[in-house]
């Protein structure tokens, strides 16, 4: 880790257990999991039983995991935590060993994502942002010693809200070359999307459901699990999940990158399929 390597003590939190976290080269002594603690809230999420209550499991799973830490936090300069989860533990931070805040939010301010999810036709109300949501954020924003977001789109929108520009931190996400090389040109003679995460109206997949529909001689890859948005009554490759390191899609080759979400807001670079043409959707 880059902050270890300048000479810093981190102690990561997580809600994975310890065996996933050493997938990432986390040691054991560096990390605390509390996959025991909401283990339950974790699987009744994942699973997603019960969709009228999803809402309300992920705002318990939230607060469970939150208190937790905030009970088990050690002595630090400075917390650095997601958005939306981190309120308890930035005051018990703050109020235990007066350490710095620094908020992590990689979506657009929880305003405008409200605003951007209300304008989508047809959506069900449990993809709405919840109002339990937008409160938990702006008292995140309003602790934050610093906002931390991936680019300046997603510091213009804050800007917008009131936030002082003096308060946000624009720390564009990289990419390992080693896991994404370069490939060479695809040879198919048909274009080809794909979409990498959850197929939900908030990734903008409404809008790629209109444009296949529209153009019947492209054709889709859609690498993730399945979400609120319906899939489109064509074609399509799936693939569940699979590890970035391994080049396990073939002759897959995309000729259009598509990142189309109504509410990351943020620029990507993705080496591993060339040429790349990335199309911000809604919101581009």
């Amino acid at each position: 880790m880059a902050m270890e390597q300048c000479g810093a003590d981190i102690t990561f939190y997580s809600d994975l257990p310890k065996m996933r976290l050493r997938k990432f080269g986390l040691k054991d002594q560096a990390t605390h999991s509390f996959f025991a603690n909401c283990a339950l809230s974790y699987a009744l999420q994942k699973l997603n039983l019960m969709p009228s209550l999803s809402t309300d499991i992920n705002y318990r799973y939230l607060c469970s995991l939150d208190r937790a830490v905030s009970k088990r936090l050690a002595p630090c300069d400075l917390l650095i935590g997601l958005s939306g989860l981190t309120l308890f533990t930035a005051k018990a931070a703050k109020a235990k060993y007066k350490a710095q805040f620094w908020l992590e939010r990689g979506s657009v301010h929880i305003l405008e994502q409200k605003k951007i999810m209300n304008e989508i036709a047809n959506i069900p109300s449990s993809s709405l942002v919840p109002d339990w949501s937008i409160e938990r954020e702006l008292e995140g924003y309003d602790l934050a010693d610093k906002i931390v977001v991936p680019s300046s789109h997603v510091a213009k929108t804050f800007y917008q809200n009131g936030i002082n520009p003096k308060k946000v931190f624009v720390n564009s996400y990289g990419v390992n070359l080693d896991d994404f090389p370069v490939t060479q040109t695809p040879q198919s003679k048909r274009p080809t999307i794909i979409f990498v995460g959850g197929w939900t109206y908030q990734k903008g997949c409404d809008l790629l459901n209109q444009l296949i529909v529209k153009t019947p001689e492209i054709d889709l890859i859609h690498v993730g699990s399945p979400g609120d948005c319906p899939f489109p009554n064509t074609p399509m490759k799936l693939f569940p999940s699979v590890d970035q390191r391994k080049d396990i899609l073939g002759d897959c080759r995309d000729s259009i990158s598509w990142l189309g979400s109504a509410k990351d807001y943020l620029t990507e670079i993705e080496s591993h399929f060339n040429p790349v043409k990335l199309n911000k959707g809604r919101i581009g």
